[in-house]
């Protein structure tokens, strides 16, 4: 297993704040593997750090599900992120 880079680590806190929402206010949560999600959210905290982990999370977890669409449909480069 490798490790996530900073950047990366953002990213996928960003992006997990909004999917935790959205499954949250399904009526009856969609069936997954809690525990994958678990060990994902634990290595994305490590990567981060507790401030930084939290400050990211709620980030996402404020986006509209547009929003969150949109962002992981971008494709972030030197300089300024790109759309697919």
């Amino acid at each position: 297993m490798h490790s996530l880079g900073q950047k990366e680590s953002e990213r996928a806190a960003r992006l997990l704040g909004p999917a935790e929402r959205l499954r949250e206010s399904l009526p009856s949560p969609a069936p997954m593997d809690l525990r994958k999600l678990e060990q994902s959210v634990a290595k994305v905290r490590g990567a981060l750090g507790e401030d930084l982990f939290q400050m990211t999370w709620a980030e996402g977890r404020a986006m509209t599900l547009e929003q969150a669409i949109e962002y992981a449909l971008t494709v972030e480069g030197p300089g300024k992120p790109q759309p697919l």
